[in-house]
């Protein structure tokens, strides 16, 4: 559905925002594109909608070159893509119908069938009954809700969606991506996410980009990504909560799959066992895809102990590597950081 081949892009000046970008996404596929700010996620978006076409490489959406189509074609190949943006947009002075009928309007659609369609997609997003209240009158979810819907108007095989829940709270944030699950699974769509928020790649997405100056530093199924435990992406998707540590410590920090909390409880009986009374700084579980997957750091005595530990760990198919407070505490900061920057 969506190929990138070598896509570059170099601005005035000689900034190079995106370089040599190759990631495929699959029809029907959730795709998250994360990465911190001046990645190049917000130049790729121009690009796949054709606002600011790459210097070099193709962007091929359903078939079409986005970047060497021109005037009709590009025209046509835009209205496949529908756009949800993180602050919206809505017209103050329209209403929610109206709002979501406007690019009908622009595309010369006829009243009656403008009417039909705004019907249908105010019954999709759940707001028939908001259909007449201006933007003033909407709580934050419902407008996304009416940016959704405007985004469908023109029955678009491909939804782009820019942070479309970092101004919202998290019971909203979840509703959005219901939403926008559901419709993936009624309407067939392809859904690209723009985020720094991993617990959106988490709750929604197949699979996960991350770009890093301007390149795709790791790329593949969600699954995929998290499995390859020692990578910064699998790090920061299954992050450990921020827990306070003396910077002498020294750390185990280890990786399970396939693991429950009654199985963490036995995983630290046969750690006692072997009289390594390790004890726990941080740890987190989640399930994802049907896959029950976990971190944890631990504190050990000293570096010997460690190695006995991730010895330990090792044996029951855990990835364990040592390391120490300090470098633990150091990547937890940059990673709030980044996060909060975004927020």
């Amino acid at each position: 559905m969506i190929e990138l081949r070598d896509v570059t892009k170099v601005h005035a000046g000689g900034v190079t925002a995106l370089d040599g970008v190759s990631l495929s996404i699959g029809a029907g596929e959730i795709h998250g594109i994360v990465g911190r700010s001046g990645a190049g996620k917000s130049t790729l978006i121009r690009c796949l909608t054709g606002l600011d076409p790459a210097t070099s490489g193709r962007t091929v959406i359903d078939g079409t070159d986005i970047g060497a189509a021109r005037g009709s074609d590009l025209a046509r190949a835009r209205r496949k893509i529908g756009m949800v943006f993180q602050h919206v947009n809505l017209l103050d002075s329209r209403t929610a119908e109206q709002n979501i009928a406007h690019p009908l309007e622009v595309a010369g659609v006829s009243a009656k069938e403008r009417r039909r369609r705004v019907d249908e997609l105010l019954d999709l997003v759940g707001l028939t009954d908001r259909r007449r209240n201006h933007p003033a009158q909407l709580s934050g979810g419902q407008k996304q809700r009416v940016g959704i819907a405007r985004a469908l108007a023109a029955e678009p095989r491909v939804l782009l969606c820019d942070e479309p829940t970092s101004a919202l709270d998290a019971a909203t944030t979840r509703q959005i991506l219901d939403l926008i699950r559901s419709l993936r699974d009624r309407l067939g769509i392809t859904v690209v996410i723009i985020t720094h928020e991993m617990s959106v790649v988490r709750e929604i997405c197949d699979a996960v980009t991350l770009l890093e100056d301007g390149r795709a530093a790791r790329t593949g199924a969600l699954l995929d990504v998290i499995n390859d435990a020692g990578s910064t992406l699998s790090r920061d998707l299954i992050a450990l909560p921020p827990a306070a540590l003396d910077g002498a410590e020294t750390l185990v920090e280890a990786f399970l799959t396939g693991v429950s909390g009654n199985e963490v409880g036995a995983l630290f009986a046969a750690l006692e066992r072997e009289q390594l009374p390790a004890r726990i700084a941080a740890g987190t579980i989640e399930t994802m895809h049907g896959q029950q997957v976990g971190r944890l750091r631990l504190i050990a005595r000293d570096r010997a102990e460690a190695e006995r530990i991730a010895a330990a760990l090792r044996r029951v198919g855990a990835t364990a590597e040592i390391t120490t407070a300090e470098a633990a505490q150091r990547a937890d900061d940059e990673r709030f950081d980044d996060e909060g920057a975004h927020g």
